[in-house]
């Protein structure tokens, strides 16, 4: 993301990609973002620059919050990813 001048920030966050498949797409939207990202903060035990980051987003009518969470669920359990 263009900062002043000709710095720039590596991505922070993965939500552009939800807001730019939003922008191309009408409803039902159901996707699932994972991407690399990056935070200027000290190294230590318990924090790092660089992590993997995934997000999960439905738009439709008639759904819950439940609806999203089986689908996340059902994504970690086909990679073998333990909830």
């Amino acid at each position: 993301t263009p900062q002043s001048g000709s710095e720039m920030v590596m991505r922070t966050h993965t939500s552009p990609v939800r807001v730019r498949y939003m922008e191309s797409h009408k409803p039902p939207i159901r996707m699932i973002c994972p991407g690399k990202v990056f935070r200027n903060e000290a190294t230590d035990a318990t924090h790092e620059a660089q992590f993997y980051q995934l997000e999960g987003l439905m738009i439709d009518k008639d759904i819950s919050v439940g609806h999203l969470k089986g689908t996340l669920e059902y994504f970690f359990k086909r990679f073998s990813i333990d909830t």
